[in-house]
């Protein structure tokens, strides 16, 4: 895996995982974690912090290069210090099947991703100065 690869997949790891988030913040069986999710979501927007935003589907998807099997999941990392909410520095949007084929076959982020990685990079940068 080139050295590029490796550190987009850092800025990727480090956004911060909304659902997983939610998942930790589900106190009783009633919570629904998708509703906790989306108003992690506006906290995120609210305070300028990037962050990943995550769908799982009951469906999987299989790798063609090694066979793995998962189940599907739309990701989308949003940059809410960028204001034109049309821009794809905003936000992105990827699969589960694209992000492993980046971690397990070391291919690349798909190019609008790497651009918003890059970008999203700078405004952590920007808020743990700020902070």
């Amino acid at each position: 895996m080139h050295q590029q690869t490796r550190d987009l997949r850092a800025i990727y790891d480090a956004l911060p995982d909304l659902l997983k988030m939610a998942w930790e913040r589900k106190l009783s069986p009633g919570d629904n974690v998708y509703d906790i999710q989306d108003a992690l979501r506006e906290e995120h927007r609210e305070k300028g912090i990037p962050f990943r935003w995550s769908m799982p589907y009951r469906c999987l998807y299989q790798c063609d290069k090694c066979g793995h099997t998962n189940t599907a999941i739309d990701h989308e990392p949003e940059n809410p210090t960028v204001r034109d909410e049309s821009s794809p520095l905003r936000l992105v949007k990827l699969s589960e099947l694209e992000v492993h084929r980046v971690r397990k076959h070391g291919f690349n982020f798909p190019k609008a991703c790497r651009e918003f990685l890059r970008h999203a990079a700078k405004s952590i940068k920007e808020l743990e100065v700020a902070t």
